[in-house]
């Protein structure tokens, strides 16, 4: 089975970053730790410090699966809740 690449993007309402840089701090790097992780970025816009990517790549959905129940990412659901105007996720698969 082909890798999984997710894009999630996040629009945190005002003055929110800055109280959830550790809980991003947290996340990526118990998710980097993860057996069946790839690649686990976090990123945010040129134009606006607000708007994070976290861009993941996945061995397999079975991983994607596992991470959703790890502590660090409930603990990152949890602490985000009510302080995103946005929040998407899109899996995808390569193409090209």
């Amino acid at each position: 089975m082909p890798t999984v690449r997710i894009v999630a993007e996040l629009l945190l309402k005002p003055g929110m970053k800055e109280e959830l840089m550790p809980i991003f701090e947290k996340l990526v790097a118990g998710s980097r730790a993860e057996d069946g992780n790839i690649e686990y970025e976090l990123t945010e816009s040129l134009n606006n410090p607000d708007h994070l990517f976290v861009i993941e790549t996945w061995k397999n959905m079975e991983a994607i699966e596992f991470h959703g129940t790890t502590p660090h990412y409930l603990a990152f659901r949890s602490a985000i809740d009510g302080k995103t105007e946005k929040r998407v996720a899109v899996q995808l698969k390569h193409l090209l």
